[in-house]
């Protein structure tokens, strides 16, 4: 079971938010606001964009040809088990603002705002270039939420997850770019570049 300490804190001046909007639990921060609601509500988008650039990551790793491509498919694993510790922040901060995740993963996948369905058969290099895109997006809807959070929530505890999400995009964006600026003997040869670990 979870537990959360509250601690975050929303600007008072918004109307409740319909209860039929989003599930909430009280987690000793007051009663849910629109500005709870709304934060909630991105943070949620953000799973489900996580959510689709995890099963791309993790399709193409299982999907990868070439000899060899044991790189490019070790990169492939470490991003998306990168990618699954992130999905965990976002649902336990979902859930500690009060908001729950709804729905299961066919519900993620639709409200996304990532699209991709690039299918399975494609060259390593084009794999690479879907997941270079992806992450590069992501990092950009990162900022444009963050400016929004940032009206939204005096709490830095939100702001720094999602400016500590947006930097593993774009250092993983980066990563992939790199390997691709070095033409597909480097994807397969094996001396590109691996994106950092973090925690």
């Amino acid at each position: 079971m979870l537990h959360f300490d509250g601690g975050y804190d929303f600007p008072d001046e918004h109307p409740p938010c319909a209860p039929s909007a989003q599930k909430t639990v009280s987690t000793g921060i007051g009663a849910p606001g629109a500005s709870r609601c709304e934060i909630g509500k991105i943070i949620n988008l953000l799973l489900a964009d996580e959510f689709v650039l995890y099963t791309a990551t993790r399709g193409f790793h299982w999907n990868v040809t070439g000899t060899p491509f044991a790189r490019i498919q070790e990169l492939f694993e470490e991003q998306f088990r990168q990618l699954a510790a992130r999905i965990e922040q976002l649902v336990e901060c979902s859930c500690a603002i009060g908001v729950w995740p709804g729905g299961g993963l066919g519900d993620l996948a639709k409200s996304a705002r990532l699209d991709s369905d690039p299918g399975a058969d494609l060259p390593a290099e084009d794999m690479v270039a879907e997941l270079c895109g992806l992450h590069g997006g992501l990092a950009k809807q990162l900022r444009a939420d963050i400016v929004v959070c940032s009206e939204r929530c005096r709490t830095p505890g939100i702001l720094d997850d999602l400016r500590g999400l947006m930097s593993f995009h774009e250092e993983a964006a980066g990563t992939l770019h790199a390997m691709l600026a070095g033409g597909a003997d480097v994807l397969l040869r094996g001396d590109g570049p691996m994106v950092a670990a973090r925690s």
